[in-house]
C-alpha cells in the first residue's frame, strides 16, 4: 500500500509524496537546502526539489517550458560532487545531450565527460552526460560502471512515452540499482502520478511529485490570417482561448499558400518592435532553405555585428579546411550569415548545425528558419517563434503537431532571467490548419504510457545475461505490467518468442545465444537486427561486393522518408519477404496471435547512393580510394547521406567479430572504405 498525501499548495507550485509509509516532515520544508547554487532567489518548487534531493529522496519535477528545470539537475550534481560520487545526467537525443554537455563543461570545469553511440570523452570523469539509450546498455550490460553513481537525472521524462525512444526509458529506470537517487525533469504530463507511484513501489523509497501550476513566462499568442495582414490576440499566459478572433479569422480563411509576402510582413511588424532573435518554424527542410533564401537580399545586422560573425565564420573555414563537403555548406549560406539569417535542419552537417546555434547564443543571427530540430536540445531563448504552417512528415505520413510538439516548440519563445516574454505567431491560410490550432489548445498533455515490447531484441538482450530469475523479475517490475497488469501476457509472449529463436538457431535449449544469437545479440538495437542476421547466415547476398552489402544495412538506418527514387532491386526485397514469411510462419506455429507477428520497416532513401559511392573495389592490401561527389539530387540530403554512413559503419563494427574468416574479411574492408568516406569529409566532426 502506497500513501498519498500532498505537501503543499501554493499560487505557482503542487508539492505531493507517494511513500510506502506516512512520513511527517514538520517543518523540514520550510528550511533551506545545503548548498546555495545560484546567484538569484530560487523559486518555491525549485528549492522544494533540492529540500528533497538534500535527504536522497527520488524526485519528478514537471514544469512549464522555461521555468527552470535545470537548476534541479545543477544541484544534483554539486551533491553528487560534494560526496565524492559520479552523476549521470541523461538526455534523449544527441542534441540535447551535447549542448548539456557544453553547459555543464561551463558550470564545472574539468569534471564532465559525453558518452553516446558515436562518441565518448573523458568516461571517468565524476559527471557524465549521455544518451538514454546508452544507459540502458549500461544498466543491462555494464553494472560496474553505476558503483560510484549516487544520481541520475532524467531530462525530458515524456519521451518515455515516445513509441521509438521510451522503452530505453523504461530498461534504464528498471536496471538501476535501488539506492540511486532519481531526479525526473519534465513538461506537464496527464499521468505523472501514476508514474510517481510505479517509481515508489519499484524503488520501494518515497518519490516527490512537484508540478508548476502555471507558466513562469509572460507569453502572447498571436494568430495572423495571412488575408489581412494584421495580428489578432488569440490567448494570453494562462488566460483563456479567445473563441471569437478564432471563429472570425476562421470565416476568412482560403486555399492560398502561405508565401514570402506574408511571411515579409510578419518579420517587418516584429522587427519593429524590436522583437528578435526569431524562429520561423517551417514544414519540410525544402521550405527553410526557401524562404531563408529570398531573404539573402536583406540585412539584420550592424556593421560591427557583421565584423564579428566574420571573424567566426574565418575560423570555421581555417578549422574544417581539409573537409570539402563543410566547406562548400559553409560557402553557400555565409552570405545569410553575414546579414544575421540562417536556416537549421537536419539535413545540413552537424558542424555547421553546431555554428549556427552557437550564433545564435552569442546574438548573431536574427532571423532563423528552421523545422522542429531547434525544439529540443537547444536551451537559448528567442523573442518570437512564428509558425509557418502546424504540419510535420515523419514516418506516418504528413500530420499535425500534437500539444507536446507544440507545446515545445513555442516554449523557444522567452526563458526566465534571459527573456521575460516570448512572442507566439501562427499564421494561417487555410481551414485544416485553423482547426489544428483549435485542436493543439483545447486537447491536454497526452498521457505518458509504456513503450515497452515483448518483441525479439529484448528476448535477445536477456539471453546475453543468463538468468531466468532476472527476466521474471524484470517482466514484474515494468511500467507496462504496473499500468495495466501484463504479466501474465507478457511471460507467456516471451516463451513463445524464445521458441521462434530456438527454431531458428539463434538460441540453444537452455537459453544459451548461438554464433547465429551473437551476431543477432551484438546490433539488438536495431529493429531490422533479425532480417540483417537472416541474410547474412542464410542467404548468399553479403560478401559479393562492399557496396551491396553497405547498401543493404544502409535500409535499417536510413531516417524514413517518402523518396522511393533509389529503390532497392527485387532480389533483395524478394530475400526480405521470404525470411519474414519464414519467421511469420513459425510463429503462427507456436501461436503468437497477429497482432504480435514480426513487422519489419525499412527505407531505401540512400541504398542507391552508398552502393555507387563505394564502387571502387580496391584490392584486399590497397588503401581505399573512395571519390565523394558531394553533387546529391537534392543537397539537402547530403547530412542525410553522412549520418547513413555513420550508422552502417556503426553495424558493421558490431558485426564484424562475429563472423566467420571469409565474410569477416569482407566486413574489414567494407569497414575501410566507409571509414575513408568518413575522414574525407569530416561530418563526423564533433
Amino acid at each position: 500500500m502506497i500513501c498519498i498525501k500532498t505537501i503543499s499548495s501554493a499560487d505557482n507550485h503542487h508539492h505531493m509524496l507517494f511513500s510506502k509509509s506516512d512520513i511527517d516532515y514538520g517543518n523540514y520544508f520550510k528550511g533551506s537546502p545545503k548548498y546555495k547554487i545560484e546567484s538569484f532567489e530560487i523559486d518555491e518548487f525549485q528549492k522544494i526539489s533540492h529540500l528533497c534531493l538534500d535527504r536522497n529522496e527520488n524526485v519528478i519535477l514537471a514544469a512549464h517550458t522555461g521555468s527552470g528545470k535545470t537548476v534541479a539537475a545543477t544541484y544534483s550534481i554539486r551533491l553528487a560532487l560534494e560526496n565524492k560520487t559520479r552523476v549521470f545526467y541523461t538526455g534523449p537525443i544527441k542534441s540535447l545531450v551535447y549542448q548539456k554537455y557544453k553547459e555543464f563543461q561551463k558550470k564545472f570545469p574539468n569534471k564532465v565527460g559525453i558518452i553516446t553511440g558515436d562518441c565518448v570523452i573523458r568516461p571517468n570523469k565524476p559527471i557524465i552526460v549521455m544518451t538514454t539509450e546508452v544507459l540502458a546498455n549500461i544498466t543491462l550490460n555494464n553494472f560496474k560502471k553505476l558503483r560510484d553513481v549516487s544520481h541520475i537525472i532524467f531530462d525530458e521524462l515524456q519521451f518515455m512515452g515516445n513509441p521509438k525512444r521510451g522503452k530505453n526509458w523504461e530498461k534504464a529506470i528498471i536496471n538501476s540499482p535501488k539506492d540511486i537517487n532519481f531526479l525526473f525533469l519534465t513538461t506537464i504530463a496527464e499521468n505523472l502520478k501514476t508514474i510517481a507511484l510505479w517509481i515508489c513501489d519499484l524503488k520501494m523509497a518515497p518519490c516527490h511529485l512537484i508540478k508548476t501550476k502555471k507558466s513562469l513566462i509572460e507569453r502572447e499568442y498571436l494568430l495572423y490570417p495571412c488575408i489581412e495582414n494584421n495580428f489578432n490576440l488569440l490567448k494570453e499566459n494562462d488566460k483563456k482561448f479567445n473563441d471569437e478572433i478564432f471563429y472570425n479569422v476562421k470565416k476568412k480563411c482560403s486555399l492560398e499558400d502561405i508565401d514570402t509576402n506574408h511571411i515579409s510582413n510578419v518579420l517587418k511588424k516584429l522587427l519593429l518592435k524590436k522583437c528578435y532573435p526569431i524562429f520561423f518554424y517551417c514544414n519540410t527542410r525544402i521550405d527553410c532553405k526557401k524562404f531563408s533564401l529570398k531573404f539573402k537580399n536583406s540585412n539584420f545586422l550592424y556593421e560591427e555585428e557583421k565584423q564579428e560573425i566574420q571573424k567566426k565564420i574565418n575560423l570555421f573555414i581555417t578549422k574544417y579546411r581539409q573537409y570539402k563537403i563543410i566547406i562548400e555548406e559553409m560557402n553557400k549560406y555565409k552570405v545569410l550569415l553575414l546579414n544575421g539569417i540562417a536556416l537549421h535542419h537536419s539535413g545540413m552537417v552537424l558542424a555547421l548545425r553546431n555554428f549556427i546555434e552557437n550564433s545564435i547564443i552569442s546574438k548573431h543571427l536574427k532571423v532563423i528558419f528552421t523545422t522542429e530540430t531547434l525544439a529540443y536540445g537547444f536551451n537559448s531563448p528567442v523573442a518570437a517563434v512564428v509558425f509557418i504552417g502546424l504540419s510535420k512528415f515523419d514516418e506516418l505520413g504528413k500530420r499535425f503537431y500534437n500539444f507536446d510538439e507544440f507545446i515545445s516548440m513555442s516554449g523557444r519563445a522567452g526563458r526566465r532571467g534571459i527573456c521575460d516574454k516570448g512572442t507566439i505567431i501562427l499564421m494561417v491560410n487555410k481551414i485544416l490548419e485553423i482547426e489544428a490550432i483549435n485542436n493543439v489548445f483545447h486537447k491536454r498533455s497526452y498521457p505518458i504510457n509504456s513503450q515497452l515490447q515483448i518483441d525479439y531484441q529484448l528476448v535477445i538482450e536477456m539471453c546475453t545475461i543468463k538468468k531466468d530469475e532476472f527476466i521474471k523479475e524484470f517482466l514484474v517490475k515494468t511500467f507496462k505490467n504496473f499500468q495495466n497488469n501484463t504479466l501474465e501476457r507478457d511471460i507467456d509472449l516471451y516463451d513463445k518468442r524464445i521458441s521462434v529463436l530456438q527454431k531458428l538457431n539463434y538460441i540453444t535449449v537452455d537459453r544459451k545465444l548461438t554464433s547465429k544469437g551473437s551476431i543477432f545479440a551484438s546490433i539488438s538495437y536495431n529493429p531490422g537486427a533479425i532480417i540483417i542476421t537472416e541474410l547474412i547466415t542464410s542467404f548468399d547476398v553479403f560478401g559479393k561486393c562492399y557496396g551491396l552489402s553497405a547498401g543493404i544495412l544502409s535500409l535499417f538506418v536510413c531516417p524514413h522518408c517518402s523518396d522511393k527514387t533509389n529503390a532497392v532491386n527485387n532480389n533483395i526485397l524478394d530475400d526480405f519477404e521470404k525470411i519474414i514469411t519464414k519467421i511469420r510462419n513459425i510463429e503462427k506455429e507456436v501461436k503468437i496471435s497477429k497482432r504480435k507477428l514480426l513487422k519489419i520497416n525499412y527505407c531505401s532513401g540512400m541504398f542507391k547512393r552508398i552502393e555507387l559511392k563505394m564502387n571502387n573495389k580496391p584490392k584486399k592490401n590497397e588503401k581505399p580510394i573512395v571519390k565523394i561527389n558531394s553533387n546529391f539530387d537534392n543537397d539537402d540530403d547530403i547530412a542525410i547521406f553522412f549520418y547513413v554512413v555513420e550508422n552502417v559503419l556503426k553495424l558493421a563494427k558490431r558485426i564484424v567479430d562475429h563472423l566467420g574468416e571469409g565474410m569477416k574479411d569482407h566486413f574489414e574492408h567494407m569497414i575501410k572504405i566507409l571509414h575513408e568516406i568518413d575522414r574525407g569529409n569530416g561530418f563526423l566532426d564533433y
